[in-house]
């Protein structure tokens, strides 16, 4: 709601007890709107509007907890596909590349949007992956690597192993049947 509308309401509310009774059991406090109404129905939003109040939510902690566990981060300009944040690859990391863009894992800015540190610190607050993937995720990684092509191959390999032995340094190790699944992997 434009500010100059808000602003409006609580003179009015302010002045007049009736207003204020009637009103303030049809408003909507932010968190509210957001778990009630944007959320669960944010396919039915304008794809702008949509990403307009997504990424303002992403600023706002209070948000946070239920932005975390909602599929409303776009990964493509059209905003048709939408993410948890968990579902994220950074792509400033050192991890995106062992992704595409057509695997739709990382998030989707439009030029319009102020791209600031805090949308950045917000994603990764909330499970945007910068450095760390599962043992499944890196099966699947691994399983990539003989489809990719020969001058691409040796930088993936190279970050696909750094993260394997990070890792397991981490105290992460592998799963046996994780670990046969990789060794029978052509690399």
């Amino acid at each position: 709601i434009p500010s100059h509308i808000v602003i409006t309401l609580k003179q009015v509310l302010e002045h007049d007890e009736t207003c204020h009774r009637e009103l303030h059991d049809k408003l909507y406090k932010r968190e509210r709107f957001y778990r009630e109404i944007l959320l669960p129905h944010i396919e039915l939003v304008s794809k702008n509007l949509q990403q307009e109040l997504i990424f303002d939510g992403l600023r706002d902690a209070e948000l946070h907890p239920l932005l975390k566990v909602s599929s409303c981060i776009p990964v493509t300009p059209t905003g048709a596909s939408l993410k948890k944040p968990g579902e994220l690859i950074d792509p400033k990391s050192s991890i995106s590349i062992l992704f595409t863009c057509e695997e739709g894992r990382f998030p989707y800015f439009p030029s319009h949007v102020d791209k600031t540190q805090d949308l950045h610190s917000a994603l990764v607050m909330l499970g945007m992956a910068t450095n760390d993937l599962t043992w499944p995720e890196i099966t699947d990684r691994c399983k990539r690597v003989a489809n990719l092509a020969e001058e691409t191959r040796h930088q993936y390999l190279k970050v696909l192993l750094h993260l394997m032995e990070h890792t397991v340094t981490q105290n992460d190790k592998p799963p046996d049947y994780i670990s046969s699944e990789i060794k029978k992997i052509p690399f």
